[in-house]
Parts: structure tokens; C-alpha cells; sequence
């Protein structure tokens, strides 16, 4: 596969400095738990909020070490990462070329449509993964030093999920960089599924008339039951790699349906 080779060997610096700055958010985070978390100030001002803000952005968990992680890394900060890389990464694939003429050039080699986006969707994957293999890692060896008393089973089945859940929102960049040929457009249609899946899984949180909504968000697919606290959640597993699927066959689809740009 030299494609998905040729996406690796010319990418694993961006990798890493995006590793590097997933490594620095997460350190930022951990050793304030035992200050912020497990304090009873910490509880005192939780009992003086309103409980539906409380819930609403995943407060009522924080004064375990795995909820505290859930809420502070898992569904925000680490999330903000590797989400901006991620759909980066699917907005560059094939639009990005696209728009810098060099997609033509590929394509003038005898490969066909479906194996440079089928290989460098492979590739965005593969460095998905990585970036969740860096902060699982990390986290581990974060558990003993700053007293978080993490299942690493749990762990596991937290970071897959938020890895999945990464996935799945830079494939949906990559099949609207591939149906469009633009690069804004990618980024700026993944960033809006991405805000408005994160929104409508705390609004979930927060009535039980909204419930309906973390049915229909990737956030609630990846993070509703908390699969750091409570192990794997293999239904919402299962959407968001049916979400990814999806996006992948649109994208696939479309690509080779349409003229490419000029």
C-alpha cells in the first residue's frame, strides 16, 4: 500500500506534535485532581450549583478519579485535540490536494479514486489510534503518581470509545472533502457536526425530555455511559463505527462520481 505508506512516512511529524501537545494537555489536567476533584471544597461548591448545570457539563462525576478524567480530558480537552487533528487530517486528504493540484498528479500514476481514498482513510485511522494509544499511556502512568485509581479496563474502554468517536468525526470531513473537493467546506461541515453532536449530548444531560437526544449524538454514542467509569459500551461502539462506515461509503461514492476541480 504505498499510498497509505507515503501518507505515514510524510506525516509522522505532525503526528507527534500533535501527540506531543496531547501529552502536555492531559498533564495539564491530572495533577489537579487531587486538589479540585477528591477536595470536600470541591464537593461544598458542587452542592451550590444548579443541578442541571451540574449534569449538564458532567460535574456530578468529577470527584472520582475516572470522573474527573471523563469530564475534564476524555470529553473535553483531549477531545478538542484530537477532534482539531482529526478533521484536519480528513479535510487535507483528498480536498486538500484537491485544491493544491496535486490530487491530478497522483491519479495521473494509474491509481484509481478508490485506492488513494480508500489508503489515506486508512492512514487517518491508523494515526487516530496512535493518538489514542498516546493518551491511554499517558493516563496510566498518570494513575498511580496523582492517586486517580483508574480501572485499566475501564481505561481501555474509555479511550477506544473517545478514539472511535474521533474516527468517526474526521470521516465525516473526509466524505465532505471528498464529495466537494474543498477544504473550508470539510473542515467547517465537521466542526458543526461535531459542536452541535457535543451540545446536544449535554443538553441530554440536563432534562429527561431531552434524553432523545444522546440517542442521535456521536458524544452521547461515545460518552453517555461513561465507559470509563462503567466499561465498554458496545452499542454506542457499535454506532459510531457505523457512523464511520457510512461516511467512509458516501465519501467513496461520491469521489468517483464527480469531475474534479481545476
Amino acid at each position: 500500500m504505498p499510498i497509505f505508506a507515503n501518507e505515514l512516512r510524510h506525516g509522522w511529524k505532525s503526528l507527534l506534535w500533535w501527540a506531543l501537545g496531547l501529552v502536555l494537555v492531559t498533564l495539564m489536567y491530572v495533577p489537579f485532581y487531587e486538589s479540585i476533584g477528591a477536595s470536600p471544597e470541591m464537593a461544598s461548591l458542587l452542592e451550590s450549583l444548579p443541578q442541571a448545570l451540574i449534569v449538564g457539563m458532567g460535574f456530578d462525576s468529577m470527584l472520582s478519579g475516572a470522573g474527573y478524567v471523563h469530564s475534564s480530558i476524555l470529553e473535553l480537552t483531549a477531545a478538542i485535540v484530537v477532534l482539531i487533528a482529526g478533521m484536519a487530517w480528513g479535510a487535507r486528504a483528498i480536498a486538500g490536494d484537491e485544491e493544491e493540484g496535486m490530487l491530478e498528479l497522483t491519479l495521473a500514476h494509474g491509481v484509481s479514486r478508490g485506492r488513494v481514498y480508500a489508503e489515506r482513510a486508512l492512514a487517518i485511522a491508523v494515526k487516530l489510534a496512535a493518538l489514542g494509544l498516546v493518551l491511554g499511556l499517558t493516563l496510566a502512568a498518570s494513575n498511580g503518581p496523582f492517586g486517580l485509581e483508574l480501572d485499566l479496563g475501564f481505561l481501555t474502554a474509555g479511550v477506544v470509545s473517545f478514539t472511535l468517536l474521533a474516527a468517526a468525526l474526521a470521516y465525516v470531513a473526509l466524505a465532505v472533502g471528498a464529495a466537494t473537493g474543498r477544504r473550508g467546506m470539510a473542515v467547517g461541515v465537521g466542526s458543526v457536526v461535531a459542536v452541535a453532536a457535543y451540545m446536544a449530548n449535554v443538553f441530554a444531560r440536563q432534562s429527561e425530555d431531552f434524553d432523545w437526544l444522546a440517542d442521535i449524538s456521536p458524544f452521547g454514542w461515545a460518552f453517555a455511559e461513561i465507559p470509563i467509569m462503567n466499561g465498554w459500551d458496545w452499542p454506542g461502539i457499535g454506532l459510531l463505527a457505523a457512523l464511520a462506515a457510512v461516511a467512509f461509503a458516501v465519501g467513496l461514492v461520491t469521489l468517483n462520481r464527480r469531475d474534479l476541480h481545476d
